[in-house]
């Protein structure tokens, strides 16, 4: 099985590889088509540019010999006028032209090592440094589109900043979601429990228990990018502080899924348990606390870590209220520089350390637990 160092060794390989730059060859042949194009289009855009000369030419003739005339009659007057507009427009079009070209050529499209020569009436890439064993050149082009990339990624405008701004704002917001959701999961599943046990409740026990139904309800049946839109522009329209609102959403909804997986865990504990507290005189909440709930947590430490594991990864979507977390980081990222590779392989990869370490916690408590069932 692969274990995380190799799965992450994997993603950071299939990065660079992803990265890698076109073959020498067809480098080659695009900047030579390219130039070639460029010729043209400059010799396009100097008969343009002598077709106005002559024009112009003419009209300064037609003045100087009828000075007696107060201007073109009106056939020789839109004749220049449209030629004139025609190959202004052409001039325009063709200069578009030649400065993409122009970018394409000069290296926009090419690697920082590489430089023009003109051999021959032909433009060639030359790449300094490069080895000469096309093998090795191989290789050599991997690590330098490595090198630029991350350096475009990280490196520039101090772009780690952002992933570091991003990164704290999702454990922020994940940390205080959970113990949020772990509160109201805790209180909504032992209410429903001393409700549902309960031979005669009174009004307000009955009025709690409809409430709490309803919360779960509509909690689970909603997506969390919906509740989070609704926190931020309904329920805290007038609020600016974007990773409250965010700690609010995600916590209320952990709270439904969690209240439920308590629930299961306390039904699950056999009900001579909680007839023996009270027969010793313990209060019900005395009984849950001391007796009822230590044995649910057990049956429930797995379902527990994958709810909180859920609400690390859910803290991606608080991007659509302007928190710059890690995804939102990422894409902020990609977007200046357009290179998705670095910034979303960067993204996974601390998605997936965080979760493979929430995931080895886990596993660890569960043997602790283990062990001192036997002991």
């Amino acid at each position: 099985m692969l274990n995380a160092k190799r799965i992450i060794c994997l993603l950071f390989a299939m990065m660079v590889f992803i990265s890698m730059p076109v073959s020498a060859a067809e480098g080659s042949m695009q900047l030579s088509d390219d130039a070639s194009n460029l010729s043209d289009i400059t010799k396009e855009m100097s008969e343009n540019a002598l077709a106005i000369s002559e024009a112009a030419g003419a009209v300064n003739e037609y003045y100087t010999n009828n000075p007696e005339n107060s201007g073109f009659d009106e056939d020789t007057y839109d004749r220049i006028l449209t030629q004139s507009e025609s190959i202004s427009k052409q001039a325009s079009t063709v200069s578009k032209k030649a400065d993409a070209l122009y970018k394409v050529i000069t290296g926009e499209q090419l690697a920082s090592h590489s430089t023009l020569e003109k051999t021959e009436g032909n433009i060639v890439v030359v790449e300094q440094g490069a080895p000469e064993n096309k093998f090795l050149r191989f290789f050599w082009r991997l690590k330098e589109a490595f090198i630029k990339n991350f350096t475009k990624t990280f490196i520039e405008k101090d772009r780690y900043k952002l992933f570091i701004q991003g990164f704290r704002n999702t454990i922020i917001i994940a940390v205080f979601s959970t113990v949020m959701g772990v509160a109201i999961g805790m209180f909504a599943a032992i209410f429903k429990v001393y409700g549902s046990q309960k031979q005669k409740p009174n009004l307000f026990t009955k009025i709690l228990l409809k409430i709490l139904n309803l919360y779960t309800t509509v909690i689970r049946g909603t997506p969390v990018v919906v509740q989070l839109l609704i926190a931020y522009y309904i329920i805290f329209k007038s609020s600016q502080n974007d990773i409250m609102v965010s700690i609010f959403a995600f916590g209320i909804n952990s709270g439904a899924y969690v209240s439920e997986i308590i629930r299961a865990g306390i039904l699950a504990v056999d009900k001579g348990q909680t007839e023996a507290g009270r027969s010793l005189g313990l209060s019900y909440f005395s009984t849950m606390k001391s007796i009822i709930m230590p044995q649910a947590f057990k049956n429930i430490l797995p379902a527990l870590g994958n709810e909180f594991i859920a609400i690390l990864k859910e803290t991606s979507v608080a991007g659509y209220i302007a928190v710059i977390d890690l995804t939102k980081a990422g894409a902020l990222i990609r977007s200046n520089t357009f290179e998705p590779y670095f910034s979303l392989l960067t993204v996974a990869v601390i998605y997936l350390i965080l979760v493979v370490g929430m995931s080895a916690v886990f596993k660890s408590i569960e043997r602790r637990m283990a062990k001192s069932d036997r002991h």
